[in-house]
């Protein structure tokens, strides 16, 4: 989305709601994951003595599998977005993502929100927090019982001296 920001940068107001939608085809797609349609984005742009910032909040629904236990998972995560807004030419180091430029009276918000949600967006989705997952060796789901398998496994290079204290008779 781009904002015009003549009003602002003149003084005519100090101040400009934000509200629209974000096509989620414009998001990067992740492995197992859909997202919902359109992305809820809210917020405001204001503008205090010439220090302009940026307040967004985004929510962004979707559809994945848990990573443990591979249960279908629907949620939404809301991740909140504040920039410095600045000129176009007035940052030094222009590696610095506390600042988004204008560029011509516009801003594009767009570019630093979509970097924003990838970078804030969960690496491991899962269908509860305390989720037990699926036990490696028979599968069942540890969430709705237990299973009788064996867990605890010798590493094999140790293996001998198990059978050196099995075979200990006390004759030191």
């Amino acid at each position: 989305m781009k904002l015009d920001l003549r009003k602002l940068l003149s003084g005519e107001t100090d101040r400009i709601e934000i509200d629209y939608t974000l096509d989620s085809s414009e998001l990067p797609e992740f492995d197992d994951v859909t997202f919902e349609n359109e992305v809820r984005v809210k917020g405001e742009l204001t503008n205090n003595g010439g220090y302009m910032r940026l307040s967004l909040t985004s929510s962004i629904s979707y559809d994945s599998i848990c990573a443990r236990c591979l249960k279908p998972v629907h949620d939404t995560v809301n991740i909140d977005f504040e920039k410095t807004v600045c000129a176009q030419g007035d940052l030094q180091n222009t590696d610095n993502d506390d600042y988004v430029e204008i560029e011509d009276g516009m801003l594009d918000i767009d570019e630093a929100l979509i970097e924003d949600m990838i970078l804030n967006f969960p690496l491991k989705i899962l269908c509860d927090k305390d989720c037990k997952g699926l036990c490696p060796k028979c599968g069942i789901d540890l969430n709705t019982g237990s299973c009788s398998c064996v867990t605890k496994e010798i590493d094999p290079r140790l293996a001998v001296l198990l059978k050196f204290f099995d075979n200990d008779d006390g004759d030191n």
